[in-house]
């Protein structure tokens, strides 16, 4: 057995510490706090009572900080991050601030370096997604580019056929006198 299965199977015995008074008052579910009262049964380790958090449910010191698969977790906020890291060793996860267009940097790098990347369910999937969407964006732009051709031809012409008018009545004007 590794350390890695030895770990996964403690963390099974390993009990949900809660809070005290958990079942009196609803607010307190999923926040730990040590319990501080001076006749707290739970601070005194009594029998009956739950178990306090303590440094014998920690994990093994070599696999800390590792996922369930063995591998560290990285996270990446430019196409630096990526620098250094093993495909055997590291998992990337992209940091959520990163936009749109570094981001498809970031997953262009990795996956020629064979990481994996875990902040995406299907890496391929979200490429190709955002691929159409760019492709959309850029036909609507074109339109809208299209658009603003037809509105400016068509203010010339006004223009123009305005210009006319005034030289008309300017000269029937002229005429007249």
């Amino acid at each position: 057995m590794n350390k890695l299965e030895v770990r996964n199977a403690l963390k099974k015995k390993k009990p949900s510490f809660s809070r005290q008074n958990t079942g009196a008052r609803p607010t307190f579910k999923g926040t730990w706090r040590k319990p501080k009262g001076m006749h707290s049964k739970k601070r005194r380790n009594k029998d009956g009572h739950q178990n306090i958090v303590s440094i014998g449910y920690g994990s093994i010191r070599e696999i800390k900080g590792l996922n369930a698969e063995g591998f560290k977790r990285v996270i990446v906020k430019n196409v630096l991050g990526l620098e250094g890291l093993n495909a055997k060793e590291h998992v990337v996860i992209i940091s959520s601030t990163v936009g749109l267009k570094k981001k498809m940097e970031i997953i262009e790098i990795a996956k020629k370096a064979g990481l994996k990347i875990k902040s995406l369910k299907d890496v391929d999937a979200f490429v190709k997604k955002v691929k159409e969407l760019k492709e959309k964006v850029k036909k609507e732009s074109l339109t809208k580019k299209q658009q603003r051709e037809k509105a400016k031809e068509e203010s010339l012409k006004r223009k123009q056929e305005e210009d006319k008018k005034e030289k008309e009545s300017g000269e029937k004007d002229e005429s007249e006198k």
